[in-house]
């Protein structure tokens, strides 16, 4: 793959015919408080033990390019959520390690209330979260995987439920992550407190992460072009 770093408000693609600079814009205050408030009702969703058929605003469509084929794109489904600010970080990983070692030999409804409050304090705010970046795991290492490693650049398509539709194209510069950096293991265990819930398909693991830089967003909410009558 070819190396990806950030440095102050540019991320660096670091490729053969030399380095390729890319401004980090960040995620516009709309998106991060959709993602943020999303989840709060999420939590309580799964509090009342209702069943998440769908949840789209963790499932974007990642669009990989590739070299290969008439038709240059590749797409599928990928969990990214939001990642914690550096200064928040290893205080996360710090609570989220001891519910997972605490709950462990608990049932696992029994442990739902403490995996919940662990949560539910990450995502109080919007400010516990870094803006520049999105995060996600990979588990196939299947043709994005492939396509990532010669083009980092991608994008990732969001759309909510209605009535609304809130739908956001975040083009980003992907980073991959090892299993011993911080943010992945923030994604790594994050993930692991709802592995067995009903709306997860269970995985045996997870090789490594992805960090995808921030670099363009635009909002492609659907809206109506028919005049409403006037009341």
């Amino acid at each position: 793959m070819r190396k990806v770093r950030a440095k102050g408000k540019q991320v660096e693609v670091i490729q053969s015919g030399g380095v390729r600079k890319l401004e980090i814009s960040g995620l516009p205050k709309d998106f991060m408080e959709w993602q943020v408030e999303s989840r709060k009702e999420l939590f309580n969703r799964i509090e009342r033990g209702e069943f998440i058929a769908m949840f789209g605003v963790h499932l974007p469509v990642l669009v990989t390019l590739t070299q290969e084929g008439a038709f240059p794109f590749n797409t599928g489904n990928r969990g990214a959520g939001l990642v914690p600010k550096a200064e928040r970080l290893e205080s996360y990983l710090h609570s989220l390690r001891e519910c997972l070692t605490r709950t462990k030999e608990n049932p696992w409804k029994e442990s739902l209330r403490d995996r919940l409050s662990i949560i539910k304090e990450i995502y109080s705010k919007t400010e516990n979260f870094d803006e520049r970046m999105l995060g996600g795991l990979e588990i196939f290492e299947g043709k994005a995987y492939k396509n990532m490693q010669e083009n980092p650049l991608v994008s990732l398509h969001y759309t909510g439920p209605g009535p609304t539709y809130l739908s956001y194209q975040v083009n980003c510069v992907t980073e991959v992550l090892p299993a011993e950096d911080s943010r992945y293991q923030f994604l790594h265990l994050t993930r692991r407190l709802f592995e067995h819930e009903r709306f997860h398909i269970p995985q045996p693991e997870f090789p490594f992460g992805y960090i995808f830089w921030v670099c363009e967003v635009y909002n492609k909410t659907p809206r109506t072009k028919v005049k409403r009558p006037s009341t």
